[in-house]
């Protein structure tokens, strides 16, 4: 057994990013019991200003990866993306005319494959590049 009995478990039934999950949760909440933390971690919960400071702190993080998705997206999908300028607000204009319409069939393929067919993370990983690979050799 990889894991312990309680992560294998995780890792089996319901894959990779659960697996992830169950060990980030864990294996922190088991460091910081090792450090003694909770004693500061509960008295984070008690200062409402550091609180508030922590969640701000976490709202600019998934503010971040969002727009690092958006942006990664954007320049996969289109071929020519450019960014209008409207004074403070700033959005990317994709060109239309240059949509890659294999990146975006294989995008739902790989939607399809995870949320549809449970096929899990790597198998779903060597489906794209296969077909990718293929795409390649074809053109």
């Amino acid at each position: 057994m990889l894991f312990a009995d309680e992560a294998e478990r995780v890792f089996q039934t319901h894959g990779l990013s659960a697996f992830q999950t169950h060990e980030a949760d864990h294996a922190s909440s088991a460091f910081l019991r090792m450090r003694g933390a909770p004693h500061h971690v509960d008295a984070i919960g008690k200062r409402p200003r550091l609180a508030g400071a922590l969640a701000a702190i976490t709202a600019a993080v998934v503010g971040v990866i969002l727009n690092l998705s958006v942006w990664f997206g954007l320049h996969v999908l289109f071929g020519k993306v450019e960014r209008f300028d409207g004074g403070w607000f700033k959005p990317w204009n994709p060109d239309w005319a240059h949509l890659d319409w294999f990146a975006l069939g294989l995008s739902l393929v790989a939607a399809l494959a995870l949320l549809r067919f449970h096929l899990g993370i790597i198998k779903t990983l060597m489906l794209c590049a296969a077909l990718g690979a293929v795409w390649r050799l074809l053109t």
